[in-house]
Formats: structure tokens, sequence, C-alpha cells
């Protein structure tokens, strides 16, 4: 069983480190260097891209520290596993949620194209950031008010689901059920309009299926496979030993958004720029 959780920890420390300069060289290429054009449509994706390479660098810092403990008790450090699992946690409530507000975005981008032309700027990022923030502060207060949670983890504890209590815990799972079930949805809403697309006009068909779209279909179709598939199955055996399941799902999930990520790079780095032949204001 530790052969089997230290190697599921290994090989998402592969991943999470491949994420992590995948999505900085992006956002880098896009703000900083501009070797990436910067669209206004794709803000809410270059958002959810920032959110993955933040949590890719909380992953690899527990993964890091699950390693340096098995080489040597001295590394292990009194509560530093809730510490450390912490702002994952966070990252990993808010992505979802980030996902289906791209997806409901897409939604009415494709299926209500005028009406989203002549509407979509009443509803500001200001706003959309004000939602994500508001339900990290509902998390927090489900955290330490609904479910007070104390923070006084043992010392051997090396996983997510000891540093909190059965509360917390089964809340996460109910969060996670729940969006990736709507996640769920909105894929499915969005390949029906694929499906329609493929019997439309060719240029109608490249005016809608913009690249905000594909890549709210890669990342749902992501999700489902590497995230919900898992964790219906996993649900379907009771028995299991969570010690050895909870690595192999957390892997799964490495390897999906390290899957995206390659994708994601791929659809973005068609257009990069040459500097020294292209001008800026192309993009």
């Amino acid at each position: 069983m530790l052969l089997v959780k230290t190697s599921t920890v290994i090989f998402s420390f592969l991943f999470t480190q491949t994420v992590f300069y995948l999505n900085f060289y992006l956002l880098y290429s896009i703000f900083v260097s501009k070797k990436l054009c910067r669209k206004p449509d794709l803000v809410l994706i270059y958002i959810r891209i920032s959110v993955d390479m933040v949590y890719s660098f909380s992953a690899f810092l527990i993964q890091a520290y699950y390693i340096a403990r098995q080489i040597h008790p001295g590394f292990v450090m009194k509560n530093m596993s809730f510490y450390l699992a912490w702002p994952a946690n966070l990252l990993v409530t808010i992505r979802p949620i980030l996902v289906l507000v791209i997806n409901l975005d897409r939604i009415f981008a494709t299926y209500f194209p005028i009406l989203y032309h002549n509407h979509r700027h009443k509803i500001t990022l200001r706003g959309i950031l004000s939602l994500l923030l508001a339900c990290l502060l509902v998390h927090q207060y489900i955290l330490f008010g609904y479910c007070g949670v104390v923070v006084d983890v043992p010392l051997d504890c090396d996983h997510f689901k000891c540093t909190v209590n059965a509360c917390f815990y089964s809340y996460t799972l109910s969060v996670e059920k729940y969006t990736d079930s709507l996640i769920l949805v909105s894929l499915v809403i969005l390949s029906c309009r694929f499906v329609i697309w493929n019997y439309s006009q060719g240029t109608q068909k490249n005016a809608l299926f913009t690249k905000a779209t594909r890549i709210a279909l890669i990342d749902s179709i992501i999700i489902f496979i590497f995230s919900f598939l898992p964790s219906a199955i996993s649900q379907q055996f009771q028995s299991v030993n969570f010690e050895t399941v909870g690595p192999i799902m957390t892997m799964f999930k490495n390897i999906g958004l390290f899957i995206e990520a390659l994708i994601v790079f791929k659809v973005l780095s068609k257009e990069a720029i040459v500097i020294n032949t292209m001008n800026n204001d192309n993009c």
C-alpha cells in the first residue's frame, strides 16, 4: 500500500510541475513578453489558467512535503499538512465553479449570439470575481464556522481527509459531486450545439466555434473523464481504503490537468507572434 501511495504521489509531483510551467509560460507569453495575443473573450480562460497555475504550485508543495517525510521523519512538522492542503482545497473548490461560469458564458454566446453581443458587457469581470470571492468566504465559514474545524492535525497525517473533520470532508465531496454534475449538464448542452454546427454553413460554424468555446468543451470533457467518472466509480466501493484510493484519485485529476494544459497550450500557441516580423496591433 505504501509503495502504491508513494508511486502515485511521485507521478502527481511530476504532472503538477509540468502544469505549473506550461501555465506560467502561457501567462508570461500573453501578459509580459506579448508573444501571444491577448483576447478579450478569453479573459475568463486566463483566470482559469491562473487558478490552475497556483493550484499546481500548491499541490507541488504538498507532494514535496509527503516525499520529504517519507525520506526522513525529521521533516514532519505539526499542522503542516493542513496549512499546505488549505490553499489547494480553496482552489479545488473554486475551479469547478469558475469552469461552470465559463460554460454558461459559452452557452449564451453560442445559443443566443445577438443577445450575448448586446448584453454581455453588463456582466462585468468585477462581478464575476466578486461571485468567486463570495464562494471562497462561504467555503471558509463552512470550514471554521459551521463544521468547526480545529487546526490540530496528528503528526502521522499525510492526506487531506485527516486534516479536517467528517463534517467538512462530507461538504467538500458534496460540492464536488454537484459542481461536476452541473458541468456535465453544461457539457451536454454545448455538445448539442456543436452537433447543430456540423449541419450549418462553414462560415457560421467558424464564427461561433471560437477558441473560448473549444477550451470550455475541452475543460468539461477532462473534468468528466478524470474527476467525475473516477469519483462515481470509487463511490460504488464503500469498503475501499482512502489512504490508497485518495492518492490515486488525485493522480487522475493531475493527469487531467496535465492533458488539458497541453491541449490549451497548443490551442493558444497557434497565434504566437514573432515580434520581429509582426506588429502587436495585429492581435
